[in-house]
């Protein structure tokens, strides 16, 4: 039986541990509130929001002619503009609230004392990220009485009022630990915060695009939109109070937000804490576990999505360029993080076999790159697997639609066959990067080198046989040269194979639908040749060292 009463005393522990006592918060907000930075911060933000609220009140009082008495979603069309004004001031204020967190301890020598005391490295990433994200929502607290104005002119609820600062607050912890992550992974604030103002200001104008089209293509009066149309909070106004609907099911936009800024969060925070100098840390159990989840849910509510039922519904061949798109995203995604994942220090024994070393099951999930061929493996069937339920599930949710079912066992049997086969080529395909990880951290020094040689091997990968593919013309150039053989070693090949087929494009020594055999098997080599030379090149190179 569960004890709820020592759990509950735990939980109590761990959280006051963590964050009520934790001095990490106490001198990062005394140190930044005692400046007067931050009250110009908070009086200049208020003041911009207020500016443009009043430019836009203005407005809707001149497109009424002049009369007091104006529409009664006036409220609403100006709250609009303080989500929005909002949103970009987040967007460019929060990353400098975080991104020198880790950074600067290392460069005012700091670190070795914080080191010294009994912080664990979760606490100390944990400070550093709440004493941000804290400042940041005293700032968003300080809009409410501009939010209540618009309550006041009609045409928009306190509850909807609150559904949007729920959304900003999401946002909030999401750039805050975008900030702290990127400063574990730098050794200077100047690259940190080029890549946490980088990654914040790409995302925001994804996401914008996102909505913005989801929104549109809606039409005037929507009642149910994209799936991810809600990311960003400046679509906030609109989409508190708009559902999206996953396999038929009815979700609220602003609680896949929500849940999904909430757990990239909380990734971004775990890797953090492995990451803090002289506080080792052992996260990859929950690191990867959360990764693998954030792939297959995002598979799931991406491909659930209505639009996508419904595209399938009117037409079921939609699938192929389905899977071209979906699989192509999965391997990309899967490679990259496979990057990071397989490189490391190796820790290969003299008389340990390379074979026994790198296929080591029971290293999965742990942070030695022993596993990291195994785990990329056990990614890549969880995401083509749940791949393959999504499209089925959602195939079997749009027959409400389709007027003829009869066709629906071939498509399913499409799926099954084709995916199958793709699954294949993907677990090999992201072994043989691990492989590559493997044999790059035996040859370089540092960690970071070693990941670059991965990340060229990737881009290598996908992009290389697409140079010489530029200049090939159907009916002119040599077909059958064995230049453009090299498609075995192109991961895309065997998609294209075995979906949309292989047209106007040059010919293989064998079938196209054949292609997925023959690049499995180029990867495998490729693999067996990285795991080969690696204990030659640490032998010789000594291999990654612990920074």
């Amino acid at each position: 039986m569960i004890n709820t009463a020592a759990i509950r005393t735990r939980v109590c522990e761990v959280v006051r541990d963590s964050i009520l006592d934790n001095p990490v918060i106490a001198r990062e907000l005394r140190t930044r509130m005692r400046e007067w930075k931050a009250f110009a911060i908070f009086g200049g933000y208020v003041l911009l929001a207020a500016v443009v609220l009043l430019f836009h009140y203005g407005a809707e009082i001149s497109r009424s002619s002049g009369h007091i008495v104006i529409s009664r979603s006036v409220g609403l069309e100006v709250f609009r503009s303080l989500a929005w004004v909002q949103a970009v001031l987040l967007t460019f204020v929060l990353p400098s609230l975080t991104f020198s967190s880790l950074t600067q301890e290392l460069e005012r020598r700091t670190i070795e004392m914080l080191a010294l005391t009994r912080l664990t490295a979760g606490k100390i990433v944990l400070g550093k990220q709440l004493a941000g994200l804290l400042f940041a929502l005293i700032l968003v607290i300080c809009t409410l009485p501009l939010a209540s104005l618009c309550v006041m002119l009609g045409g928009i609820s306190p509850w909807e009022v609150g559904l949007c600062y729920i959304l900003l607050a999401a946002w909030c912890y999401l750039l805050t630990s975008m900030g702290v992550f990127w400063s574990s992974l730098c050794t200077r604030t100047v690259a940190s915060s080029l890549l946490a103002y980088g990654t914040a200001a790409t995302y925001f104008f994804m996401t914008m695009s996102m909505g913005a089209t989801a929104t549109f293509a809606a039409g005037p009066s929507p009642s149910k939109v994209y799936v991810l149309a809600g990311l960003n909070p400046g679509f906030a106004p609109d989409m508190c109070t708009m559902n999206t609907q996953v396999y038929g099911i009815d979700i609220p936009v602003w609680l896949v937000a929500v849940g999904l800024h909430i757990w990239a969060g909380a990734l971004m925070l775990l890797v953090s804490s492995t990451h803090v100098k002289y506080k080792f840390a052992e996260r990859a159990l929950p690191i990867r576990l959360m990764l693998i989840g954030l792939t297959a849910t995002m598979t799931w509510l991406v491909i659930g999505d209505s639009t996508v039922t419904t595209s399938m519904a009117q037409n079921p061949e939609y699938v192929r360029g389905l899977i071209v798109i979906a699989v192509g995203v999965l391997l990309g995604l899967i490679c990259l993080g496979t990057t990071a994942v397989a490189t490391g220090v190796p820790q290969l024994q003299p008389s340990q076999s390379i074979w026994s070393y790198a296929l080591s099951a029971r290293k999965a999930f742990r942070t030695d790159i022993a596993g990291a061929i195994v785990f990329a493996t056990i990614w890549s069937a969880v995401a083509c697997g749940t791949l393959g339920i999504s499209l089925i599930w959602a195939l079997k949710s749009s027959f409400g639609s389709v007027t003829a079912a009869t066709a629906s066992p071939s498509i399913i049997g499409f799926i099954v066959s084709t995916l199958s086969r793709l699954c294949i080529d993907v677990c090999v395909i992201s072994a043989a990067v691990a492989a590559v990880g493997v044999l790059s951290s035996c040859c370089a020094k540092l960690r970071k080198n070693a990941a670059g040689i991965v990340l060229l091997f990737t881009i290598l990968a996908f992009s290389g046989y697409m140079i010489p593919l530029a200049y090939y013309v159907n009916g002119v150039t040599k077909t059958n040269g064995p230049l453009w053989q090299l498609a075995a070693f192109w991961p895309v090949t065997p998609i294209l194979g075995l979906t949309v087929g292989w047209q106007d494009m040059p010919e293989l020594w064998w079938q196209p639908e054949d292609s997925w055999m023959v690049t499995a098997a180029a990867y495998l080599v490729i693999a067996a040749v990285a795991l080969w030379l690696s204990p030659k090149a640490l032998a010789r190179y000594g291999g990654v060292i612990e920074e």
